[in-house]
């Protein structure tokens, strides 16, 4: 397992552990998932040769891809390694920013689903161009297919996070650049980090678990973020699990990847670690995932009423919290440092500030996540905590020129002003 890097912002993976156990017995009226060992005789049988691509190196390079594996992950493990560990083969690709493995299967488009088919239309549209040869789906999603969509989304996200801060390769090391260990632009080209990125995108919880036992640490949710050794950020997430709690469709797993690698790109930013606060990774993570679904920001657990059709809802939910003054201060949410400390209410309101934050000036939003995520290596505990509130109201003030308090009035007049009952 790699152990966090401070004492203020711990793993996801242990961040959600207890919420989530508490809430599946008590918020959602959830079928038992599916047992770690589940059938893997079960396991579709995968194409040898990738369609699209044709596997070939012509095919490759129109998709974008520098190759479909054997390569190496992370510091000492290839996929083979990943292959061997799960007991089945994984389907591969490496795109600019990233290596992506998959055992996910052939997905059924729900029948109806306009939300659904209206995404899947457009994301289709924007890879077909891709590969000489493309068949568009007759209500079904293969294997090859799903890694080819997963490789148009994340690098996607990856281009839009970029572009919401500004950042340029000039922001971080070239490829070939001879790095010193303190260089505050990081230690690579990859939003600072020496390595690309990895995502597992598993099927089966038997998949997932071999792979979190082998490796990291055993976790009962969906997904897992980890530092590697060596350098840069790994997601592994598994469909199964998220299916046994009910949410079987595509843009449930799309969602939570979202939400993952949008909190991936900041733990990650120029190889600092989990430095920066816990309300704006968290709003950055929700406004990500319902930019595929506004209906799925699954991490909101308690921001979820059980039978509430309308619980997506929330810019009218966030102006009522300000018209009644029930809303949070900016102050007190610089304070949250732990996932339980997350009201439903404060999830609402998380997601809103982050989001009115990235209306600001380019130049403000870059200045901003290039301070915040400054690390404070040498100190623990209380004093730990005092330094980083401190450094992040002289960063609030630097970027915007604001107090967290002239920010927070500012926001609650954006809000009355915008968001609609």
């Amino acid at each position: 397992m790699i152990a966090r890097t401070d004492d203020g912002d711990t793993n996801l993976a242990v961040r959600v552990r207890r919420l989530l156990i508490a809430l599946l017995a008590s918020v959602f009226a959830v079928a038992p998932a599916a047992a770690q060992g589940s059938n893997d005789s079960k396991d579709e049988v995968f194409e040898v040769v990738d369609p699209y691509t044709g596997g070939e190196a012509a095919g490759l390079a129109r998709a974008g891809y520098s190759g479909m594996g054997p390569f190496p992950l992370w510091e000492a493990v290839r996929t083979t390694d990943v292959e061997e560990v799960i007991g089945r083969r994984v389907l591969w690709i490496e795109t600019a920013h990233f290596k992506i493995g998959s055992t996910l299967e052939t997905y059924k488009v729900s029948k109806g689903d306009a939300r659904e088919e209206k995404r899947l239309k457009e994301e289709l549209k924007r890879l077909e161009p891709r590969f000489a040869k493309f068949k568009r789906p007759g209500g079904k999603l293969d294997p090859w297919l799903r890694l080819h969509l997963y490789g148009l989304r994340i690098e996607e996200q990856y281009a839009a996070f970029l572009q919401t801060f500004a950042l340029t390769a000039a922001d971080f090391p070239g490829p070939d650049e001879d790095v010193a260990a303190d260089d505050p632009r990081g230690r690579g080209p990859y939003l600072g980090q020496a390595r690309k990125a990895v995502v597992l995108l598993l099927e089966k919880q038997s998949h997932f678990g071999r792979v979190t036992q082998r490796w990291y640490q055993p976790v009962v949710q969906q997904s897992t973020r980890q530092r590697m050794p060596g350098g840069g950020m790994l997601l592994i997430t598994c469909a199964e699990t998220l299916a046994g709690w009910g949410y079987e469709q595509d843009a449930a797993l799309g969602s939570v990847v979202a939400a993952d690698l949008a909190t991936n790109f900041v733990d990650g930013f120029r190889d600092r670690g989990f430095w920066s606060p816990l309300w704006f990774k968290t709003g950055l993570a929700h406004i990500a995932a319902r930019n595929v679904d506004e209906k799925l920001a699954i991490y909101a657990f308690r921001a979820v009423r059980q039978h509430d059709t309308d619980a997506w809802k929330w810019e009218p939910r966030v102006l009522g919290l300000v018209s009644n003054d029930y809303a949070p201060k900016w102050s007190a949410m610089m304070e949250l440092t732990a996932w339980e400390e997350i009201t439903g209410a404060l999830h609402m309101c998380l997601w809103s500030r982050t989001g009115w934050l990235l209306l600001q000036p380019e130049e403000q939003r870059k200045a901003w996540l290039i301070g915040i995520s400054k690390p404070f290596y040498d100190l623990k505990g209380d004093e730990l905590e005092q330094a980083r509130r401190a450094h992040e109201r002289e960063i609030t003030a630097a970027a915007f020129g604001r107090t967290p308090e002239e920010l927070d009035a500012a926001w609650r007049r954006w809000v009355s002003e915008t968001y609609k009952r």
